[in-house]
C-alpha cells in the first residue's frame, strides 16, 4: 500500500493527465452527440457542461505542465484564468439545471431557485479578482477563492440539479433506463465539488490553513488529485450514459422516419402510376423544360403526336427548336414571363412541327421543383382550327363594317351632293350678280388709276426733270458768275429733285403691289437667290463682301417678281450699310411648318432695338441722307410683299455685331391664294371639270 501511495505521489503528472483527459473526453462527447428536436430542456444547457469539461481538462494539462517544467508567473496567471473560467461554466450549468423545472418545485424550493440570479457569478469573479490582486501570491489566493466561491457551489448545484431533474422528469426518463446515470452523476459531482472546491492549496487563512491538499495527503496518504481523477472519470462515464436519452430518441426517430419513408415510397409509387396514367392519357401536349438551359426534360405521347418527334428526340431539343425563327423573340419573351410566374397563359404561340409545318397553341404553365432544380411545365392546346374560325369571323365582321361604312359614306355623299348642287346654284346666281357689279366698279377704278398713273408719271415727273435740266444748264453756262455759294444751291436743287423723283417712283411701286399682281408659281428658292446675286454682283464686289447661301433651300409657291425684289432689297441694304473690311452676308431657310422661315444675316453696324419697328414705316431712314442713297421705302415694300404671301417680317440685331432679317412664306398654297373657291368645290364634287373652272377663271381675269 505504501508503494502505491509513494508511486502516486511521485507520478502526479500522470494523474493530472488522466484527470484532464477524462474531462476533455466528456466535453467533446457532449458536443458531438447528435441532439434532435427533443422535449428534454436539458439539451439547451449541455453546452455549458461540455465547455466546463474541455476548459477544466485543459487546466489539468497545464497543472501537469507545471509539475514537469516548474512554475512561472505567466503560467500561473493562465492556469488561474482557465480554472476560473471552468468553474464559472460549472457554476452556471448547475444554476440553470437547478432552475430548469422550478415551476414544478414546492414553494420553499421555488423561492430558493429565485435567489440563484444570473449576476451571482460575475459578482463572484469580481470579488476573486480584487482579493487576488490585493494578496502577495495572486495565483494561490485566486485559485483558493475560485474553488471556494465557484467550484464548491458549482459542484453542489450540479449534483442537486441532476437529482431534481430526475425527480420532476421521472415519467419521461423512466422508460429510457438512465436513472442510474443521473444518480451517479449527482453523487460524483457532489464529491468532486467537495474535493475540488474545499480541498485547496495551502493558504495562510482559515479554512485553507486547516483543510488543504497537504493536510489531506497527511491524513489519507493519497494525493487528493487521485480522487478527483476518479470522480472525473466516473462523472464522464455518467454523463455519457445520460446522453443515451438522445441516442434512444434518435433511434426511435430514425425508426419512425424509416417507417414514414417506406410509407411515402409506396404512396409515391402509387402517385407516379396515377400521374403516368393521367400524363400519358391527356388530350393536351405536355412538356417539362429546364428553365436555365431551355432544354426539354420529358413530354407525353400527345406532344409527340403534335410535334412529330419521338420522346427521345424531344429530350434532345430546346425551346428554340420547336418555334419559327422569326417568332422567337415573342416566344422567348412569353417563356421568360411564364418562368418568372408573371403570367400563366401564353396565347397564340406558333409551334413548328418536325416537317416544318406550323400550328398555333395556347400554352398554360406552372413552375415546379425536382431534385432542387426548377422546371417549367407547359401544357399545349392546339388552337389552329379555332384560330382559323376566329380569323374568318373577324374577316366577316371587318367586311361587314367596311360595307356598312361604305354605304353610310355613299349616302352621306349623296346628301352632300344634293345640298351642294342647291348651294352652288344659289352661289352662281349671287356670284353672277356680284361679278356684274364688280365689273362696273373695277372698270371705273382702273380708269381712275390709269389717270392717276399718267398724272404722276407725266405731270409730276416732267416738272422735276425740267428743274433738274435747267439747273444743270445754269451750272454749265453761268458757273463762274454764280460763285461757290450759288453753285451749291443749284446742286442741292438737283439732288432734291432727284430724291423727289425717287419718292414718286417708290409711291408708284407701293400702289402697284396690290393693283398689279404677277402669277404665283412654284420655284426653287435657289433660283431666286442666284438672280439676286447676279443683279447685285457689282455692289457686292465693290464692297468686297462675301455672300454665303445655305444648301437645300426649299421649293416655294410665290410671286416670283415681288419676292425677288424682297431679297434684293434686304441684301442690298446689308451691302450698302456694311462697315467691316470683309462684310459677310448669309442667306438661309428653316422649316417651321406650316411656314418656311428665311433669314438674311450680316455682320454690319447693327440697329438699336428702339428702331426695330420704325424701319418698316414708309420713308423712315436711320442714317443721314447724304451718307447712303435711297428713299427709305424699301423695307415698307418688302413688308407688303411678305404680307401678300401671308407671312410676316421682323429683325433681330445687336449694335456692333450685325443684323438678321427674318420673313416667312406659307408652305400651303391655299393660305396664300385664299380658301377654296366655288370652282374647287364643284371639282371635288365632280360636278364640273378642272379645265372648265380654269377657263371660267381666265374669263373673269380678262373682265377685271
Amino acid at each position: 500500500m505504501d508503494l502505491i501511495c509513494q508511486w502516486l505521489s511521485s507520478n502526479l503528472d500522470i494523474i493530472f493527465f488522466i484527470y484532464g483527459l477524462a474531462f476533455v473526453i466528456m466535453g467533446i462527447t457532449v458536443l458531438l452527440q447528435p441532439k434532435i428536436e427533443t422535449e428534454f430542456k436539458l439539451v439547451h444547457i449541455l453546452w455549458l457542461l461540455a465547455a466546463f469539461g474541455i476548459t477544466h481538462g485543459i487546466n489539468e494539462f497545464l497543472d501537469m505542465w507545471g509539475i514537469i517544467k516548474g512554475r512561472n508567473p505567466v503560467l500561473d496567471v493562465v492556469r488561474w484564468f482557465i480554472l476560473t473560467i471552468s468553474f464559472i461554466l460549472l457554476f452556471e450549468f448547475g444554476r440553470q439545471l437547478f432552475r430548469i423545472n422550478c415551476h414544478k418545485y414546492p414553494t420553499w424550493l421555488k423561492n430558493l431557485a429565485k435567489l440563484l440570479v444570473c449576476w451571482i457569478w460575475p459578482l463572484a469573479v469580481i470579488s476573486i479578482s480584487v482579493f487576488g490582486l490585493l494578496s502577495p501570491d495572486f495565483w494561490t489566493i485566486g485559485s483558493i477563492l475560485s474553488r471556494y466561491i465557484l467550484g464548491f457551489p458549482g459542484g453542489c448545484l450540479t449534483s442537486a440539479g441532476f437529482v431534481l431533474y430526475l425527480k420532476y422528469e421521472k415519467e419521461k426518463l423512466q422508460p429510457l433506463k438512465v436513472n442510474k446515470y443521473f444518480f451517479q452523476a449527482a453523487s460524483l459531482f457532489l464529491v468532486y465539488g467537495v474535493l475540488s472546491g474545499l480541498v485547496v492549496p495551502k493558504g495562510n487563512f482559515f479554512p485553507a490553513n486547516w483543510l488543504n491538499t497537504d493536510s489531506f495527503f497527511l491524513r489519507v496518504k493519497i494525493p487528493v488529485q487521485v480522487f478527483r481523477a476518479i470522480c472525473a472519470v466516473g462523472s464522464s462515464v455518467a454523463v455519457v450514459g445520460m446522453l443515451g436519452i438522445f441516442r434512444t430518441q434518435l433511434k426511435e426517430q430514425l425508426e419512425r422516419d424509416i417507417g414514414e419513408w417506406k410509407q411515402a415510397k409506396e404512396q409515391l409509387k402509387e402517385s407516379e402510376q396515377r400521374f403516368e396514367t393521367i400524363f400519358e392519357g391527356m388530350t393536351d401536349g405536355i412538356l417539362l423544360v429546364d428553365i436555365e438551359s431551355k432544354k426539354f426534360y420529358i413530354g407525353n405521347k400527345m406532344i409527340c403526336q403534335m410535334l412529330g418527334y419521338s420522346i427521345e428526340e424531344i429530350k434532345n431539343l430546346r425551346v428554340m427548336d420547336i418555334h419559327p425563327k422569326e417568332e422567337l423573340p415573342y416566344v422567348l419573351k412569353q417563356f421568360e414571363r411564364q418562368a418568372k410566374n408573371m403570367i400563366e397563359l401564353a396565347k397564340d404561340i406558333p409551334v413548328k412541327r418536325k416537317d416544318g409545318s406550323i400550328f398555333y397553341s395556347d400554352v398554360n404553365s406552372a413552375t415546379i421543383t425536382l431534385a432542387g432544380k426548377t422546371y417549367l411545365l407547359g401544357i399545349f392546346r392546339d388552337i389552329t382550327e379555332r384560330k382559323k374560325m376566329e380569323e374568318q369571323r373577324e374577316d366577316l365582321i371587318k367586311e361587314l363594317k367596311q360595307n356598312q361604312e361604305l354605304l353610310n359614306k355613299q349616302n352621306q355623299e349623296l346628301d352632300d351632293a344634293r345640298r351642294a348642287i342647291k348651294n352652288v346654284a344659289k352661289d352662281l346666281m349671287v356670284a353672277k350678280q356680284a361679278l356684274e357689279q364688280q365689273k362696273g366698279a373695277l372698270e371705273s377704278i382702273n380708269r381712275e388709276l390709269d389717270d392717276f398713273t399718267y398724272i404722276v408719271s407725266h405731270d409730276l415727273k416732267e416738272p422735276l426733270r425740267s428743274i433738274d435740266a435747267f439747273s444743270k444748264f445754269v451750272v454749265d453756262d453761268y458757273r463762274e458768275k454764280l460763285g461757290e455759294e450759288g453753285f451749291n444751291y443749284l446742286e442741292r436743287i438737283r439732288i432734291n429733285a432727284g430724291r423727289m423723283q425717287s419718292l414718286i417712283e417708290d409711291l408708284l411701286e407701293i400702289s402697284r403691289i396690290e393693283r398689279k399682281k404677277y402669277p404665283f408659281v412654284e420655284i426653287k428658292a435657289e433660283e431666286l437667290i442666284r438672280e439676286v446675286s447676279q443683279r447685285l454682283e457689282y455692289a457686292i464686289k465693290q464692297k468686297n463682301a462675301q455672300l454665303v447661301v445655305a444648301d437645300n433651300l426649299p421649293v416655294i409657291f410665290c410671286d416670283r417678281v415681288r419676292l425677288t425684289e424682297v431679297f434684293i432689297n434686304l441684301v442690298s441694304n446689308a451691302v450698302k450699310f456694311a462697315d467691316k473690311p470683309a462684310p459677310l452676308i448669309e442667306i438661309g431657310c428653316r422649316d417651321k411648318n406650316p411656314f418656311y422661315e428665311f433669314y438674311i444675316k450680316d455682320n454690319g453696324p447693327g440697329i438699336e432695338e428702339r428702331y426695330f419697328n420704325k424701319v418698316f414705316e414708309i420713308f423712315q431712314r436711320l442714317g443721314k441722307r447724304e451718307d447712303h442713297e435711297g428713299t427709305g421705302a424699301g423695307l415698307t415694300i418688302a413688308k407688303k410683299v411678305v404680307e401678300m404671301h401671308k407671312g410676316r417680317i421682323w429683325l433681330e440685331s445687336k449694335v456692333g455685331e450685325g443684323t438678321t432679317f427674318y420673313f416667312t412664306i406659307s408652305q400651303r398654297k391655299e393660305l396664300i391664294i385664299g380658301r377654296k373657291k366655288i370652282g374647287e368645290m364643284l371639282v371635288e364634287k365632280k360636278l364640273v371639270t378642272e379645265e372648265e373652272v380654269k377657263q371660267a377663271l381666265n374669263e373673269q381675269h380678262k373682265m377685271i
